[in-house]
């Protein structure tokens, strides 16, 4: 198990103040270690900035874990690149103990990070904390604190059970222990989330899942209760997962529970996310939030905005997403920008025997006149009902679904209407039409009245 600690950036030269993210000091180190022996670590230092960094140092102080304090200088780091430093540690002293880091340059701090590590005599020994033998943990209940989580994540609108939480964003779940556990307690934990598809496609015959450490405290001795701070990161795939969480003392750890259903979507609020939106984040309120809004029809002449029920927080718009993630490969479903591409493709009956049938024929027997749409709602429930493309749909309806399936999914997104749309077909950036030799007009570029 690695323990990995985020350092804080500090103010480091009046040129590097406009880097996009502070630098960060990695710790990877046991959290454990027997009481003698000889341990393996690493550091991991990454400048964040595209510019260089010169005179960067890096120094190490434990004198628990170190014969002797590190001062290593490191010289310079090309920006966005990580300076890996392997050491190794000694466990001198029984006790828990902090391996303290920084990184400097020209007497400048720019991180710190730092690692909590037991010594122990013996790894398959519980620890002393306190003075107070750790004894077995046994799990008898777990508490996803639901409508905490799923409020602050904003999540908490989506019509469904689930448990529905946004990448890059912790979510804390509460534990009960059989026993009484000393308050303050760290335990060693970690969760671990297999994707778990709706449907069997191509793409999702082979298993995918990752893991991530935890942070586990007791917070109630009396009530017995601990506290697991987790996280999936900002580049999880989006989807339907299985989370199974351990939690144990040392070498004794416990499977708390293998069966914890869970949604992950994109989260435009959190900058650990690639999706992440860049403007006012009183936008989002209505880019992802808001589930109606106006899709303009008409003219560049008269033109008006029709009413449109997105419906992003319902059960069949959730299914519909997750059915339509099954269609890509699980490396697309990652990128907000391969997401958006591939939903803009499956909204059309065309591809993949997507949702929606079109027809500009005017004809629309066997089915619903795109006419008579005021919502992506009945759209979605039939087509999640059926499985089988919906009659019938035009390009505003093509666009109020997809504008559904993209604020479902979590991506700032709005239909927008362009009047007077020419189709470019030869690519050469102009509108053409063809003339006979007695003026007469043989061909042309088609423009469309309004495009979405």
């Amino acid at each position: 198990v690695l323990l990995a600690v985020t350092g804080t950036a500090q103010v480091f030269s009046e040129q590097l103040l406009v880097g996009p993210d502070p630098p960060k000091v990695v710790v990877q180190a046991p959290p454990m270690m027997e009481l003698g022996k000889r341990e393996k670590a690493s550091i991991l230092f990454t400048n964040p900035l595209p510019t260089k960094m010169s005179d960067v140092t890096l120094t190490v102080e434990c004198d628990e874990l170190l014969e002797k304090d590190i001062e290593y200088v490191i010289g310079s780091v090309e920006g966005g690149a990580t300076f890996t430093f392997p050491l190794t540690l000694t466990g001198l002293a029984l006790g828990l103990h902090q391996l303290v880091v920084g990184v400097e340059s020209d007497s400048v701090e720019l991180a710190t990070g730092e690692a909590e590590i037991e010594v122990v005599k013996k790894l398959d020994e519980a620890p002393d904390i306190g003075g107070v033998a750790a004894p077995p943990i046994q799990v008898t209940k777990v508490n996803l604190n639901s409508a905490k989580n799923r409020s602050e994540h904003h999540t908490l609108q989506y019509d469904t059970p689930t448990f529905v939480v946004r990448r890059g964003q912790k979510f804390t779940v509460t534990l009960t222990s059989a026993k009484v556990l000393p308050e303050g307690t760290k335990l060693v934990s970690r969760a671990s989330f297999a994707l778990k598809p709706v449907s069997q496609t191509r793409y999702t015959r082979k298993p995918s899942s990752f893991e991530v450490d935890a942070v586990a405290t007791v917070i109630s001795g009396a009530r017995k209760e601990i506290s697991v701070d987790l996280w999936t990161p900002g580049t999880t795939p989006i989807g339907r997962y299985e989370m199974t969480l351990t939690l144990g003392t040392g070498s004794d750890v416990t499977v708390v529970h293998d069966d914890i259903m869970l949604i992950v979507l994109f989260n435009p609020w959190s900058k650990e996310d690639t999706c992440c939106y860049g403007g006012e984040s009183s936008h989002l309120e209505e880019y992802v939030l808001s589930n109606k809004g106006m899709i303009w029809v008409g003219s560049s002449r008269s033109n008006y905005g029709r009413p449109w029920q997105f419906a992003q927080f319902q059960s069949d718009s959730l299914q519909v997403l997750l059915y339509m993630l099954d269609k890509m490969k699980i490396s697309c479903r990652g990128d907000p920008i391969m997401v958006t591409r591939e939903l803009s493709a499956l909204v059309n009956s065309q591809d993949d025997n997507g949702i929606l049938v079109g027809n500009w024929s005017g004809d629309y027997s066997g089915g619903t006149s795109p006419l008579s749409w005021t919502g992506s709602m009945a759209i979605l429930s039939e087509y999640n009902e059926t499985k089988h493309p919906v009659k019938y749909g035009q390009c505003w309806v093509f666009s109020g679904v997809q504008t559904t399936l993209l604020r479902c999914a979590g991506l700032a997104s709005r239909s927008v209407t362009n009047f007077s749309s020419a189709h470019d077909t030869n690519f050469n950036r102009a509108v053409d039409k063809y003339f006979d030799q007695e003026g007469n007009v043989t061909a042309q570029d088609s423009i469309c009245q309004h495009h979405y």
